[in-house]
């Protein structure tokens, strides 16, 4: 069932013996799932100007939707999730020790 608020409602189609029936409807939540997220790099290290492959792992492994990366200079890009997990590749990062940031907005 999607995140929401959904209508539930019994019914019973009868038989020989009995009339069919029909609940009242009651309303069921379904919260969107708890979701975390881990990031690597390869390689690492990595030399200025050279591919590094940024990673995002995702649990659960069912989510959809994008994932941002960023360093401590700014956006790096985002990535579709698939599977669970969103990679991006960059050339992008400069000298030095950076910090890789994983965004998840939520998906579905």
């Amino acid at each position: 069932m999607p995140a929401g608020t959904s209508a539930i409602t019994a019914r019973y189609r009868g038989d020989g013996c009995y009339l069919t029936a029909t609940s009242a409807p009651i309303d069921q939540v379904v919260l969107k799932a708890i979701t975390s997220i881990s990031v690597t790099t390869s390689p690492d290290p990595s030399i200025a100007g050279f591919a590094v492959t940024l990673t995002a792992t995702l649990t659960p492994p069912t989510a959809t939707g994008l994932v941002s990366f960023s360093d401590d200079l700014g956006s790096s890009g985002s990535a579709p999730v698939v599977g669970g997990v969103a990679t991006l590749s960059v050339t992008t990062l400069v000298v030095g020790v950076r910090s890789i940031t994983a965004s998840y907005a939520g998906g579905r």
